[in-house]
């Protein structure tokens, strides 16, 4: 982290993540995107769908990404919905 120009931190309500996760689902089923690792397929699970809507929002998670604003106070960029991200990230 302390490497980065900028750490983006993307904490959009957790109905929007489920929401873009199925849809991602949706659109590549069966399809293996760039960003996955070989052989790895697109999938949408009951484990998958709790992690987005309570394991991945626990108090653990929480207090990681409130240290690391607060260590890179200067570097983060907090953006809680897409009109955030075009607006405060330069392409």
């Amino acid at each position: 982290m302390k490497e980065a120009d900028k750490i983006i931190f993307m904490n959009f309500p957790r109905h929007v993540c489920f929401k873009q996760a199925y849809k991602r689902y949706l659109n590549s089923k069966k399809k293996v995107r760039e960003s996955m690792s070989e052989g790895c397929e697109e999938k949408f699970d009951f484990e998958f769908a709790k992690w987005i809507l309570i394991d991945g929002r626990s108090k653990k998670y929480k207090e990681r990404y409130e240290n690391i604003c607060n260590k890179y106070k200067d570097k983060v960029i907090v953006c809680r919905n897409r009109d955030d991200v075009r607006n405060r990230i330069e392409v």
